[in-house]
């Protein structure tokens, strides 16, 4: 396909592009006795859905930060009048969740995937959280998990909701 980001594997025989596919490919490999995505097919099926949902927000914003001059002021104006509503219904989500993550108790990839989006509409929108407590907590918690932390700290740019 020709396209960032990909990741060669099977000692490059094999390129995967696409950043979901990359993260389900990586969330197998990377503990193999303990796939993080999810326990049942059902879990699986949520964990699928949290990503593709957060990967349509990311667009949301990608297409109203990045649109060419002709089109920017309604892409912006799609992102303002959108984004409340879909981060209403991602909160009211991990709240149903009944545990520390989108899919329960237990870390998934797709809360990986989903810190990097709110990281993104975070650098975006600095008024993006102000609405969403629970989504806003959740995502200084992901920011501070000691195996992401000193990574986020030395690479992620200064945001308002910086922990």
């Amino acid at each position: 396909m020709k396209q960032v980001p990909f990741i060669e594997i099977d000692g490059g025989k094999v390129t995967l592009c696409q950043t979901v596919s990359i993260c389900r490919y990586l969330a197998k490999s990377v503990h193999p006795d303990r796939w993080l995505g999810g326990a049942t097919k059902t879990d699986s099926a949520k964990v699928d859905m949290m990503a593709d949902g957060f990967a349509d927000l990311f667009q949301l914003a990608a297409h109203a930060k990045y649109a060419p001059d002709g089109i920017k002021e309604a892409m912006q104006k799609n992102y303002k009048d959108t984004i409340s509503v879909k981060l209403e219904i991602m909160q009211d989500l991990l709240k149903k969740s009944k545990g520390d993550y989108f899919v329960g108790k237990s870390i998934h990839w797709c809360d990986v995937y989903i810190l990097g989006v709110l990281q993104a509409l975070d650098e975006f929108d600095d008024e993006v959280f102000d609405k969403f407590p629970e989504l806003q907590a959740y995502y200084l918690k992901m920011r501070n998990l000691p195996e992401l932390k000193d990574y986020i700290d030395a690479n992620w740019p200064e945001t308002k909701y910086k922990a």
